[in-house]
């Protein structure tokens, strides 16, 4: 009986320790928060370089990643001031993001 609960209970842990820090998604938006077009871009061959739980200078949970990879408009970007053709790709390497989690949960 006692091995069933810590066995659920290492289980529980695992678990939530795995949501604490942000998926590829939600790094993959916050890399796309600082290019125009974001709407039509996508990030490709992203690779976490270095990762590192942190805080916010309130407190709250944060997360501070260092990530390479490559940004594409596969139809390009038209937007006011930009000329972006259709296939364009613009490598980053080693950019350095912090991630902040908010009230509901989410990384941005």
């Amino acid at each position: 009986m006692k091995l069933k609960i810590i066995a659920g209970c290492c289980f529980i842990i695992a678990l939530c320790s795995c949501n604490n820090k942000p998926s590829e998604k939600d790094i993959s938006n916050r890399v796309l928060d600082e290019y125009v077009c974001r709407e039509t871009a996508e990030v490709t061959s992203l690779s976490i370089l270095d990762s590192k739980e942190t805080k916010t200078f309130l407190g709250g949970p944060a997360y501070q990643v260092v990530v390479s990879g490559e940004v594409y408009w596969p139809t390009g970007c038209g937007e006011f001031g930009t000329n972006i053709p259709s296939g364009y790709r613009e490598k980053f390497e080693r950019k350095t993001l912090t991630m902040v989690k908010d009230q509901e949960g989410d990384w941005h």
